[in-house]
C-alpha cells in the first residue's frame, strides 16, 4: 500500500502506462510469497477487502481527466492521480477490530497482453456476496447527509473528541464522501447505491473507540456483455466513489464497548445481502 501510494503520486507521459510500469515490482513480490496469491490489476486477492479501501486525495472536477480503462473500476490504477488507503494510517496497535460481512466469490481477470498478467487488464469481475444499501448523498464533497434527528457532525469533532454527546455517549455520526469521478455541481441530495466493505474500531490518544464503517459508492452498468457470463439475476455495478461514515464513544472499556455497541445499518431495519459483481 505505503508502495502504490508512493507510485500514484507520479506523472506519466501515457497515464496507460501505470500498471505496466509498475508490472516488473508485482511480479517480483508475487514471486517471493510465502503462500500463492493472485495479483489482481495493482490489488491482492489475500487482502482485497482492504485494499478495495482506496480514495483519491483530490476532489475531481469537470476538468479531471476521464476513467482509464486498463483496469476495472475497483482498482486504483483506473483513476489518474494521487490515492491513499483507508486502514493504512491506522497504527496497528491502535486498529482494535476490523470486520467485513462481504464474500468474496470469485475474481475473473482478462490481461490487455496474455503473457502478462501484471499489465494492463481488459476485464476484470469481481464477484461479492455483499449488502447493497440505497442512501441519499450530498454531490457536492464534504456535504453530510443527516442520518436522523440531530445526527451530523464534523471531521474536525470527531477528531478532536469534543463533539456534543447523546444520551448514551457517542458523538453525532460524521461521513465524508470520497468520489473517483466528478458527480456535477448540484447541492441537491441524490440516491445512490453503496456496498457496505468493512466495519472497523480503533483507538486514538484520548480515552475511547472510534467507529468507522466504510462503503463502496456504486452505480448498476446494464446490458454488459462479457467474455464470462453473469448470471441474469445477478447485477452488476461500477464504482464511482468511497463513503465513510464514523462516529466516537467516550470510554476505557474498549472490550465490552465494542461488544455491546448498537448494530450500524445505515438507517435501515434490515441489511439484506446478495450477489454481486464489480467491474
Amino acid at each position: 500500500m505505503e508502495c502504490v501510494e508512493h507510485y500514484s503520486r507520479t506523472e506519466f507521459t501515457n497515464p496507460g502506462d501505470r500498471l505496466v510500469a509498475l508490472s516488473s515490482l508485482a511480479r517480483a513480490v508475487d514471486r517471493n510469497l510465502e503462500h500463492p496469491d493472485l495479483y489482481c490489476a495493482g490489488l491482492w486477492k489475500s487482502s482485497l477487502l482492504n485494499d478495495l479501501l482506496w480514495m483519491r486525495v483530490r476532489l475531481p472536477s469537470s476538468e479531471s481527466p476521464q476513467r482509464l480503462n486498463i483496469a476495472p473500476t475497483w482498482s486504483w490504477a483506473s483513476v489518474q492521480g494521487e490515492i491513499w488507503f483507508q486502514n493504512l494510517g491506522i497504527r496497528p496497535r491502535a486498529l482494535l477490530s476490523a470486520t467485513s460481512s462481504v464474500q468474496v466469490l470469485d475474481v475473473k481477470l482478462v490481461p490487455s497482453q496474455r503473457d502478462n498478467p501484471y499489465g494492463n487488464i481488459k476485464e476484470g469481475r469481481l464477484k461479492l456476496v455483499a449488502q447493497v444499501v440505497d442512501v441519499c448523498i450530498w454531490t457536492e464533497h464534504a456535504k453530510m447527509d443527516k442520518l436522523g434527528p440531530g445526527w451530523v457532525g464534523t471531521r474536525e469533532a470527531l477528531r478532536l473528541g469534543i463533539e456534543e454527546k447523546d444520551s448514551q455517549g457517542y458523538s453525532k455520526i460524521s461521513r465524508w464522501i470520497h468520489w473517483d469521478e466528478w458527480q456535477g455541481n448540484t447541492k441537491e441530495e441524490k440516491e445512490y447505491k453503496i456496498v457496505h466493505v468493512q466495519s472497523m474500531h480503533w483507538g486514538n490518544s484520548r480515552p475511547g473507540v472510534v467507529f468507522e464503517w466504510v462503503a463502496l459508492i456504486v452505480e448498476q452498468v446494464q446490458g454488459t456483455q462479457s467474455e464470462h457470463a453473469v448470471d441474469d439475476h445477478v447485477r452488476t455495478y461500477r464504482r464511482i466513489g468511497v463513503l465513510r461514515d464514523a462516529h466516537y464513544r467516550w470510554t476505557e472499556d474498549h472490550e465490552r464497548l465494542i461488544a455491546e455497541a448498537p448494530m450500524y445499518n445505515y438507517g435501515r431495519s434490515e441489511l439484506r445481502r446478495e450477489t454481486i459483481v464489480l467491474v
